[in-house]
């Protein structure tokens, strides 16, 4: 089981390739770019994924209801 938390990378790219998974990613338009250095000067694509986004996706993958 897997959480996976993209910013720059792209998902269908690299995974999870687990059945048993969930994304939490940014929802900016530049992303995913691919960059290994953001080409605006920011971290904004990891920044934006919140906590409780992550935390959401874990209790989703562990089946607990919100």
């Amino acid at each position: 089981p897997v959480v996976a938390i993209f910013g720059p990378t792209d998902s269908k790219k690299y995974g999870p390739w687990s059945s048993i998974s969930f994304v939490a990613r940014s929802k900016l338009n530049c992303s995913p770019c691919g960059a290994a250095q953001c080409k605006i000067g920011t971290l904004k694509c990891m920044d934006d994924i919140s906590v409780e986004e992550v935390y959401a996706a874990v209790r989703r993958l562990l089946g607990v209801s919100e």
